[in-house]
């Protein structure tokens, strides 16, 4: 009926809003890393499940019930935290791999930088440090995990290469071309 429905103090809801961010709201929180970073686009791995939610002091629940971001937690301002406050939180919550493929769909949509990236690291894991060496170009999530799994097996890997007049996603050694598509692709 368009009636707008009392979160909490200061916060509104319409009928149609998203269900996660209306619970994060309503709780003292907001959506953070994972869910965040697909709000605003990004291509999350599915390891990295739902639900993810930062937490003011002042909530209604304990604040160690939600997503943190490494070095100073900013206030929450907004029911989504914005791309650098969600891949901080992504530090803690995510493996090496979960951050290189997030890192590289951020890039690969310019919602960051590398530099950005690196100073949004920095104060994070070693492993998330570690990560940035990992960062490629890459079109898909599923080109950069598959990408990132061969690496690790130590086999050369190189990344959007132009063949003749086609780009191709990876090319492994000097001989085999690999393409990742998706079910999204089909």
């Amino acid at each position: 009926d368009g009636t707008l429905r009392r979160l909490r103090h200061g916060w509104l809801a319409r009928p149609d809003a998203d269900a996660l961010v209306v619970t994060a709201v309503a709780t003292g929180g907001c959506v953070a890393c994972a869910d965040a970073l697909r709000l605003h686009g990004a291509w999350v791995p599915a390891s990295l499940g739902r639900g993810h939610v930062r937490r003011s002091r002042r909530g209604r629940t304990p604040r160690r019930a939600g997503c943190r971001a490494p070095g100073l937690e900013p206030p929450i301002d907004h029911a989504v935290d914005d791309v650098e406050v969600a891949f901080r939180c992504v530090l803690r919550c995510g493996t090496r791999e979960d951050i290189v493929v997030i890192a590289d769909s951020l890039l690969h949509l310019r919602l960051a930088t590398r530099d950005e990236l690196e100073r949004w690291v920095a104060e994070g894991p070693a492993r998330a440090i570690e990560a940035m060496r990992w960062i490629d170009a890459a079109e898909s999530g599923l080109e950069t995990m598959v990408r990132v799994r061969l690496r690790r097996r130590r086999l050369r890997v190189r990344s959007q290469v132009w063949i003749e007049d086609m780009r191709v996603d990876l090319v492994v050694r000097d001989f085999l071309v690999i393409e990742c598509d998706g079910g999204e692709h089909h």
